[in-house]
């Protein structure tokens, strides 16, 4: 009987939008209640003695009066209006931010503020920080929805329009935050929570995919490592704040798998050349020189396979030198 439906034109029928469909628009049957009496009535039954009874379905009319009470009267739903449900575990904050910087362009905050936000961080304790996190995200999924004025105090934007409460981190988050700086601040954050949990041995990175999580091995792990010894604190510093953004922002995107591109083509090609921040400062010369030492050295060449493990040992030696320089 499904085939008979092949020669049903839609052609005719009216069209309706999502926003004015009503229950009229739509086809509702009950299989007993209304298909099976429609059955029972086009059906004919004879009686041969030795073969029992005989049903013979006038299929002809079953098929008119479906299509006169179920389909005529409808319309047809322009489904190109519906907006697709995406579940948070099924996104990535590269595909988040993409968004966000689709409405609102991003900048970074300026180096003194973020230094004073990253003094301000030591401050909060780790539920803490975790809170302030939680709510960022609330704030970042309306503005990547609905936007916002790029100067309006993100604060403002949180607690008049979000109903949010109002503490936040500290008060020179509250002063200087715009919501142009949403990405840069909730970054921030992220960089110190996955800090803390990378010092006390915990999954640090478990919202990343399993293709960035590959082990350096022991010859690429030297070879790194004899070139970050090379590198100053504030330079590590600027490393390890450009490969985490790196693998947030532009790595992780589910599109594409960046798993066996360059690390170095990664970071120069994509996230330097095409900047997740407006006013991104051109990137040192020593970077380029360091990235240019990375992949000369065939012990040390890298794809993005190894960016998670290649930011660790990025920090260990960071922290190393760091407290180093605080027992001298």
């Amino acid at each position: 009987m499904t085939a008979m439906f092949y020669s049903f034109s839609s052609e005719s029928l009216p069209k309706v939008s999502v926003k004015d469909i009503s229950a009229a628009h739509l086809i509702s049957y009950h299989q007993d209640r209304d298909l099976l009496p429609m059955v029972l009535a086009n059906c004919n039954y004879s009686f041969e003695v030795g073969q029992g009874t005989k049903v013979e379905y006038n299929f002809t009319d079953i098929e008119r009066q479906l299509k006169d009470r179920f389909l005529f009267k409808k319309s047809i739903v322009i489904l190109k209006e519906i907006d697709t449900i995406v579940y948070k575990s099924e996104t990535t904050n590269a595909e988040v931010f993409i968004q966000l910087r689709d409405r609102i362009k991003q900048e970074r905050l300026s180096a003194p503020i973020l230094s004073q936000i990253q003094v301000d961080l030591k401050q909060n304790t780790f539920p803490e920080l975790c809170d302030h996190m939680d709510k960022l995200d609330i704030a970042i999924s309306f503005l990547k929805s609905v936007g916002s004025d790029p100067e309006s105090p993100l604060s403002n934007f949180m607690v008049n329009i979000l109903q949010i409460d109002s503490s936040f981190i500290s008060q020179k988050v509250q002063q200087s935050c715009k919501c142009k700086h949403v990405q840069c601040l909730w970054m921030t954050l992220a960089l110190e929570k996955t800090k803390r949990l990378e010092n006390n041995n915990k999954e640090s990175f478990g919202y990343i995919s399993l293709v960035f999580k590959q082990k350096l091995s022991e010859g690429q792990s030297d070879a790194l490592n004899k070139l970050l010894n090379n590198l100053q604190i504030e330079q590590l510093d600027y490393l390890s704040q450009m490969t985490f953004d790196c693998l947030l922002l532009t790595i992780d995107m589910p599109q594409k798998d960046m798993s066996k591109d360059s690390f170095e083509n990664a970071v120069i090609c994509m996230h330097l050349m095409d900047p997740p921040y407006a006013n991104q400062a051109p990137a040192p010369v020593w970077l380029e020189r360091f990235l240019e030492a990375l992949s000369k050295d065939k012990d040390s060449q890298l794809n993005c396979s190894y960016a998670i493990d290649t930011w660790v040992l990025i920090h260990e030696i960071l922290t190393d030198k760091k407290n180093k320089m605080l027992y001298r």
